[in-house]
């Protein structure tokens, strides 16, 4: 800062002469001011030039001398005044001199949004180093506060303070080698914390400690951290973890304050990733404590075992202290997470030996005695363990409260009882479960959980109900009706306890109820009269989902059901599932087929969708009772329907669900590779995936499921009608892999193999024989002498012989590669080639044997064959027109060629629009060109 002052001071000469006067006072008053100025006896010099301004305003000596009252209100420290005098000077040159001074007001007065907008054009300037210098600094330090100032008020711009930021930092970076170094690291270390770039703030900490006349002082540095620590534990986590890695003497005290800060903050996160480095600066005597506190860390992350683990380890060495007991409570807490019940009890042990005794004690250990009880539970629920234990820890609770109540403990005894309640339901003793509930009643009218142990009470008599009348004692048991009608009025009239909503709740239960016994008229009618006070809320969801479930139950009225069903899904705001969902769902599927003739493909997509969430949203279910095989035919059957058939609704979703719905169906979502003798009744649905994996360009699963289906079908031919289709496909699927070696000898095989009631297959299986073979045929053979060459152009000259619409493209394409090969290796390859695709267009147009009347005649028959016979022609067609434009450029012809290259442009442009794009072959083709 010493230099940033003397280059200031120094940045200005002010020679006064009395040439600039104008008559003898103004001369007389210059001398006075300039012998003053030289003397340093700036107060006389001020006052001289404030009285002088006043009668000479207009003076040619005013901007000098607002420039000597801008210097002595510097040295006075009045920056406001002086950067009052500095913006009198009009002066172009004079004020170039003073915008240093300036800047250093502006700095001083905090004006950092002035100087950001000011220094830029003058670095642009280029001015002298020491000059530059300070415009870098004043610059960054501009930014620097206006960063500062959004962090620290806590203002939401934090964007545009780390563009400040970094802005900044690339004029610091300019200082660091300077005068200003120490400044400038100082403020780059701070800028470091300010955008979380800890480690690089310590390491400019550490280059400030090793500056010359740095005094780097760790006893200094840690009591700053310990003051630092009761209003700022950002920097005083940064001050120990600082010390920590780079001190000496203070480096062990340094690390076990700093986890214990972050232990204090509940940053177990950073506790926990920093917990290596800080053990390696600690003594085997201090590292009981960080135990305790990585515990209590990892306990509060969910890491149940490493909190275990590092808790056992201070208890180990831990005697009675005043951490002991919160140790030994979240270890319980931790063996409960980690169901480790003996472990606990161990604890639990040692808990009542140094605790249990002590009346100071005994909220605390009650809680942990109902954290043990709770435990007990669980494991007698997830291990179908006997629940006594947990009964009788949950009985001991509640007994030593009712024997000496206290109010610290009746909320724990409260809760004893409400679990005890809960646990009898779980474990189905609903006439234990429903008299623990009235006792929690009766002890506790209004406790917390009055409300839960009330729907407990109600469903423990409910399934009582349900039971009697499985087993056809409902007459025997009627009171059990009358009970619970007697508590659903109870709970109706019991102003006090229960809102309406609650009560409204109750009349729900009791349709429910009705429901449950069989009596859907009554919930039905229960039903719509609270519908129609809850139009519009969750709760409406719920009573539509009841009444869908009524009218599916009275197996009447599909469309009532339907109406209620989808209304209950729609409606549900929450979208957690409701219970029974996945009945609802089979019976909406079960519905709308039941429409039958009424049914549109909308309704019939809905069904499917319902069948499909049946299955895939609720896999429990489905694994315990499983979709019928028919249902499950029918549901791939209309998923592979609609992917094939391109509707607009079947879009990445339909697939998705096709692929689930047939893996589903053939098990492979269990076993991809194995199949049953008894799937060639499935053998369709099989091919169908294998298809729907080459759609969604999953080519390594097509491939693995087509090997595994034709080495099972190899075993089993006699049984298999889609053998040679699985073949093809699989010649396909290599194909496209780009496995030339591994398609080629399975299209041979068809070509040999394939019975002539399949002459698509054979048909495409040869056109892909000829077509590789070529592919792989020597440079040398492909001429017009090869008798290889000679065979292929057979093969496909056959196959344009035998042309017929339905198996079209194989025979355009064959007359197209025909064409192709055939005059490769030819001397005038353009003629000839042009010369074959005008009989191949001959071919397909002409209409005078029997064979092409046929062939034409068919466009009304297959129609969309008729789309892919228009597709090849018009790429004839523009071949044939981009043939002749270079033949007739290679003439000379330039006018001509340029013409028929032109025209056939035009028609290769329309064969890339949509409508055209008909086959990989052709877009191939098209893309050549």
């Amino acid at each position: 800062m010493r230099y940033i002052l003397f280059f200031v001071f120094a940045s200005i000469c002010l020679p006064l002469h009395a040439t600039f006067a104008k008559n003898d006072e103004e001369a007389l008053l210059v001398r006075r001011i300039n012998e003053f100025w030289h003397d340093r006896e700036y107060p006389f010099a001020k006052v001289q030039i404030e009285e002088f301004l006043a009668k000479f305003p207009k003076s040619d000596s005013a901007n000098t001398f607002y420039a000597m009252l801008g210097n002595i209100s510097m040295e006075e420290k009045d920056y406001e005044r002086g950067l009052n005098n500095f913006d009198k000077i009009n002066s172009c040159s004079l004020a170039r001199q003073v915008r240093l001074k300036r800047f250093h007001c502006l700095y001083q007065l905090k004006k950092y949004s002035t100087l950001q907008e000011l220094l830029p054009n003058i670095l642009k300037e280029n001015p002298p180093k020491a000059e530059s210098d300070l415009c870098h600094f004043y610059y960054a330090e501009a930014l620097f506060r206006k960063a500062a100032t959004i962090y620290n008020e806590g203002e939401k711009e934090f964007i545009l303070a780390k563009e400040y930021c970094l802005e900044a930092i690339t004029h610091y970076e300019e200082l660091v080698y300077g005068p200003f170094a120490s400044h400038a690291k100082i403020a780059l270390a701070e800028i470091y914390r300010l955008l979380g770039e800890y480690e690089r703030a310590a390491i400019m900490y550490l280059d400030l400690s090793s500056l010359p006349g740095s005094d780097f002082n760790e006893s200094l540095l840690l009591h700053a951290g310990k003051m630092l620590s009761k209003f700022d534990k950002d920097r005083a986590i940064a001050t120990f973890s600082h010390l920590a890695r780079f001190g000496v003497k203070q480096q062990e005290e340094a690390a076990l304050l700093w986890a214990r800060l972050l232990f204090q903050d509940k940053r177990w996160e950073e506790l926990a990733l920093n917990q290596e480095e800080i053990f390696n600066y600690l003594s085997s005597k201090t590292r009981d404590e960080l135990h305790y506190f990585l515990g209590e860390a990892r306990f509060h992350l969910g890491e149940f075992a490493p909190a275990a683990h590092h808790l056992e380890i201070f208890l180990q060495k831990a005697g009675l202290c005043s951490q002991e007991e919160n140790a030994l409570l979240t270890l319980m807490k931790a063996y409960r997470e980690l169901k480790m019940v003996e472990k606990l009890e161990v604890c639990w042990a040692r808990y009542l030996s140094h605790y249990g005794n002590d009346p100071a004690h005994l909220p605390e250990k009650t809680r942990a005695q109902l954290m043990r009880a709770l435990a007990l539970k669980e494991w007698a629920l997830a291990e179908g363990k006997k629940m006594d234990r947990a009964i009788a820890e949950f009985d001991a609770i509640f007994s030593e409260w009712v024997e000496a109540p206290r109010e610290e403990t009746k909320e724990i005894a409260e809760i004893a009882l409400a679990e005890k309640t809960l646990l009898y339901f779980r474990f189905k003793k609903w006439r234990a479960s429903y008299a623990a509930a009235g006792d929690y009643l009766s002890y506790f009218p209004n406790g917390h959980n009055q409300k839960m142990v009330c729907k407990f009470s109600l469903s423990s008599l409910l399934e009582q109900i349900y039971l009697v009348q499985t087993q056809g004692k409902l007459q025997e048991e009627r009171h059990l009706l009358e009970t619970l009608a007697s508590d659903l009025e109870r709970i109706n009239s019991n102003s006090s306890s229960f809102t309406e909503k609650e009560k409204e709740e109750s009349r729900q239960l009791l349709a429910k109820a009705y429901y449950t016994i069989g009596k859907s008229s009554e919930a039905i009618s229960i039903l719509h009269t609270q519908l129609m006070s809850n139009p519009s809320s969750q709760k409406s969801a719920e009573l539509h989902f009841l009444l869908a479930l009524c009218y599916l139950k009275e197996n009447r009225s599909p469309k009532k059901a339907i109406f209620y069903g989808e209304n209950a899904l729609a409606l549900n705001e929450s979208g957690a599932p409701f219970p029974e969902e996945r009945m609802l769902h089979l019976g909406l599927f079960n519905a709308y087929l039941a429409l039958k003739n009424q049914i549109k493909r909308e309704e019939e997509r809905k069904a499917a969708d319902h069948l499909f969430l049946a299955i895939s949203a609720f896999p429990l279910e489905e694994s315990t009772r499983p979709i019928s095989l028919e249902n499950l035919l029918w549901l791939s059957r209309f998923y592979y329907r609609e992917v094939m058939e391109g509707s607009k609704k079947a879009g990445e979703e339909t697939i998705v669900k096709t692929v689930f719905t047939l893996e589903h169906l053939l098990g492979r979502d269990k076993d991809p590779v194995n199949f049953t003798p008894n799937l060639p009744f499935l053998e369709e649905e099989a091919l169908k995936l294998a298809k729907i994996y080459a759609i969604n360009e999953e080519l390594q699963k097509e491939k693995a499921l087509l090997l595994a289906l034709l080495a099972f079908e190899n075993n089993h031919r006699a049984t298999w009608k889609y053998y040679f289709y699985i073949k093809l496909a699989l010649a396909d699927c290599y194909l496209k892999n780009g496995e030339i070696g591994m398609a080629l000898p399975l299209y041979s095989q068809l070509e040999m193999e394939t019975p002539d009631d399949k002459i698509e297959i054979l048909y495409k299986a040869r056109l892909m024989s000829a077509r590789l073979t070529f592919a792989m045929l020597p440079e040398e053979e492909k001429n017009e002498e090869s008798p290889a060459l000679l065979e292929i152009l057979n093969k496909l000259k056959e196959l344009v012989l035998r042309k017929n619409l339905s198996l079209e493209p194989i025979h355009l394409e064959a007359a197209i590669d025909y064409a192709d090969f055939s005059s490769r290796g030819c001397s005038k390859r353009e003629e000839i080639h042009l010369a074959l695709l005008r009989v191949a267009k001959e071919e397909f147009t002409k209409q005078d044997d029997i064979h092409s009347k046929d062939y034409q005649a068919s466009f009304a028959i297959y129609p969309e064959k008729a789309a892919v016979y228009q597709a090849y022609l018009r790429y004839i067609d523009a071949k044939i027109l981009l043939l002749e434009g270079e033949i007739a450029l290679s003439h000379g012809e330039n006018s001509l060629g340029k013409g028929k290259i032109s025209a056939a442009r035009a028609l290769f442009s329309t064969l890339r629009q949509k409508r055209f794009a008909l086959s990989l072959y052709l877009n191939d083709k098209v893309g050549r060109v």
